[in-house]
């Protein structure tokens, strides 16, 4: 039996009872404003109970009762900016890839990604191999983020991942391949771009 139904069996059980006690006693027991409001309370703890009321309040302005229909409406139309807490957000500091002399730089502003343009055309093996082993020993360092000519994302990769594999002999992925689909960035490389076993994969954007 929901609760809906329970709702509805006792307030016509009240009015019931309410009714046939004063019919029974020829009107000689009445049933006051209290013994009223009590009942009332009853049914309208098992509305609150059951979802259809979510606030009621007793004021001296009165009985102020709303319902969850209400409550929906009435947060719809506040703006979400009053609804949602903001997320703490860390931006994430991104380096240009440069010369290795950069690096101890890039450790003191303690980057957390680096930008790789595709289709550059100018990234070498050694040099990215570099940058990876040396900036990953450090915590702070998180992504390799790559990005379209036009600068906007084609999408972001876990670092440390991304040397693992370009690390392991089995893996079928060298710094030289890496740096070839960088260079190149034709539809076939960027599509192996998003094929990497890493744990962040780019999306083709």
């Amino acid at each position: 039996m929901n609760t809906e139904l329970i709702v509805t069996i006792i307030a016509i059980t009240v009015l019931v009872a309410v009714v046939a006690l004063r019919s029974a006693t020829a009107g000689k027991v009445v049933i006051t404003l209290n013994d009223a409001i009590i009942a009332a309370i009853a049914v309208a703890l098992a509305l609150v109970i059951s979802g259809k009321l979510t606030k009621i309040v007793v004021g001296s302005e009165g009985v102020t009762i709303e319902t969850t229909r209400d409550a929906i409406l009435s947060s719809a139309a506040q703006p979400i900016a009053q609804q949602v807490n903001a997320l703490p957000v860390a931006p994430v500091e991104q380096a240009m890839k440069g010369g290795i002399a950069e690096i101890p730089e890039m450790v003191r502003q303690r980057v957390q990604g680096l930008d790789f343009m595709l289709n550059f055309g100018g990234y070498d093996q050694t040099i990215l191999k570099t940058y990876l082993e040396t900036l990953t020993r450090y915590d702070f360092f998180r992504y390799i983020i790559l990005l379209k000519p036009n600068k906007s994302l084609f999408g972001m990769l876990d670092a440390r991942s991304l040397l693992a594999v370009l690390q392991d002999p089995g893996s079928g992925k060298t710094f030289l391949d890496f740096a070839l689909l960088l260079n190149r960035a034709s539809d076939a490389d960027k599509l192996k771009l998003t094929q990497l076993p890493v744990s962040s994969r780019p999306a083709m954007l």
